[in-house]
Order: structure tokens, then C-alpha cells, then sequence
């Protein structure tokens, strides 16, 4: 939990009350490497914060895992699609090595808004970043990128 405090504190002018809510809300979970966070399919309940290890973003197409996209310590992980509209998930999100997360769903999420409306700045960043990670690709073609084996999002 250590590491999203500095996260939290580095990037974000929370307090040090604001800062103890936000963790509160948050579970401490350890994924071995090869398990899943979300399954292609699933509707994606929680956000992530990355505290150790890392993570693949791929979609199945054709029997083919295509690779979107990497996560790292300090990174978030979710597919905010799925999270926001409640649909089902298009990618997995699969641990490569032994990690550990910061878990929260957006239930809380939700109610910390509510209490902490600073949180709002939090969500904002978090769909900022899902916005410009899943815009950097558009200016190459879809079959472009199927072809390379890297979707965009």
C-alpha cells in the first residue's frame, strides 16, 4: 500500500486525511503470474493500482492473442469500457510475473466521490490516461496494426 500512497501523493494534492480515506478504500491483492485480472468477456468491476510486477493487455481474434497494451509498477490497471458501461469486456489483462495490486470497485469508488469530491481529480486522470493510451494508435489503420500483432484499443 506504501507505493500508492507515494503515487497518491506524488501526483495529487491530497491531504494526509484525504490521502488515509482514499487507501481505506482500497484491498491489498497478490496475483500469480499467469492469472487473470480480467478475461476477454467479463465485465470489468474494478480499477488497479499496480504495486509490483506487470501486466498484458491482449485481445483473442482469429485464435490469436493480439497485444494491446503493458502495465507497470505505478500503472493502472482497468478496461474503462467495460467499468463505465457495464458491457462486456473486448481484452484480458493477464499478470506476467508474480504481482501485487491495490484493488477497488467502482462501487466505492462511487461512494468516495461522494464523501471526497477531490477524488473526482483522481477519476478525471485515470480516464484521461485510458483516453490518450487508447487514442495514440488511431492514425494507423486497423489492418495495419492486426498485421504487426498490436491492436489499439
Amino acid at each position: 500500500m506504501h507505493e500508492l500512497k507515494t503515487y497518491l501523493q506524488s501526483k495529487f494534492k491530497f491531504s494526509e486525511e484525504e490521502t488515509g480515506q482514499i487507501l481505506q478504500c482500497f484491498t491489498n491483492k497478490k496475483i500469480s503470474k499467469k492469472d487473470f485480472f480480467l478475461k476477454e468477456g467479463q465485465v470489468c468491476q474494478n480499477i488497479a493500482f499496480v504495486s509490483s510486477g506487470s501486466f498484458i493487455f491482449f485481445q483473442n481474434i482469429d485464435g490469436e492473442e493480439k497485444i494491446c497494451d503493458f502495465a507497470f509498477e505505478s500503472d493502472w490497471l482497468a478496461q474503462y469500457k467495460s467499468l463505465l458501461s457495464q458491457t462486456p469486456s473486448e481484452l484480458s489483462i493477464q499478470a506476467t510475473e508474480p504481482a501485487t495490486i491495490q484493488l477497488m470497485d467502482m462501487e466505492k469508488m462511487n461512494t468516495l466521490m461522494n464523501t471526497l469530491p477531490s477524488v473526482h481529480i483522481l477519476r478525471s486522470t485515470l480516464a484521461e490516461e485510458y483516453f490518450t493510451k487508447s487514442t495514440k494508435e488511431l492514425p494507423i489503420s486497423r489492418t495495419s496494426t492486426q498485421k504487426q500483432g498490436i491492436m489499439p484499443y
